[in-house]
């Protein structure tokens, strides 16, 4: 993940992903309803206030996923992957004035990398995840193989966000390149099957995650 000062008014958005997966062209419909997906609930639920510098000024964060090999639908560990790097993620520490709005000043940072701060700590929150269940009659299976979307009759994409499934929940056909017929129409009692799974085990893995950081951050020598 990289971050860039931009003037806050010439941008629609403070976050940019991109995504390459390997043997899939970047302009295909795979690879970019990966990105969408993905894109579309950090752009949604990410206090982007927190990127935000001065009157004018602000970080932009550029996320590049890059899937070399994969035996499931990537988005769940594209999504966890940058639950990781989101929470460790530091930023250099600004000393110029924050009220520029009638000056112009470019924005100063201090060169001492120990006081940057931590974008988790500029803002308590938890990035949000997304989950991908397949659908197959009555079960419900997280994160399907490369064999098993072949033959689901449906999928599902969740996000947990702030301890909960939120909205939207949208349906997506996890195969690629399949000519699979067996897709049919959502049963609203999978549905929430499927959201009460995802909330009975999602925080389980969110404090997965946070005590991976905490094992890194607290060890010499490490990526974080």
């Amino acid at each position: 993940m990289e971050s860039k000062v931009v003037i806050t008014a010439l941008e629609s958005a403070l976050i940019e992903c991109d995504v390459d997966i390997s043997g899939h062209r970047d302009d295909s419909n795979y690879v970019s309803n990966l990105k969408y997906n993905l894109e579309t609930v950090l752009l949604e639920n990410f206090p982007t206030s927190c990127l935000n510098l001065t009157s004018k000024y602000s970080y932009k964060l550029f996320i590049d996923c890059i899937v070399i090999s994969h035996a499931l639908y990537p988005l769940g560990l594209m999504s966890l992957a940058c639950y990781l790097a989101l929470k460790t993620s530091r930023l250099p520490l600004l000393i110029s004035e924050v009220n520029d709005a009638d000056i112009e000043e470019q924005p100063t940072f201090s060169d001492d990398w120990d006081e940057a701060r931590n974008l988790a700590e500029m803002q308590d929150f938890h990035p949000p995840i997304s989950i991908v269940a397949g659908l197959i009659g009555s079960n419900i299976l997280f994160d399907p193989s490369a064999e098993e979307v072949q033959v689901l009759e449906n999928g599902l994409l969740l996000t947990w966000y702030n301890g909960k499934v939120i909205s939207p929940v949208s349906n997506v056909n996890l195969a690629t390149n399949s000519k699979n017929t067996n897709f049919k129409g959502l049963s609203p009692h999978l549905i929430t099957k499927s959201i009460s799974m995802a909330q009975k085990y999602c925080g389980d893995i969110v404090k997965a995650l946070d005590s991976v950081i905490d094992l890194e951050t607290n060890a010499p020598d490490t990526i974080f």
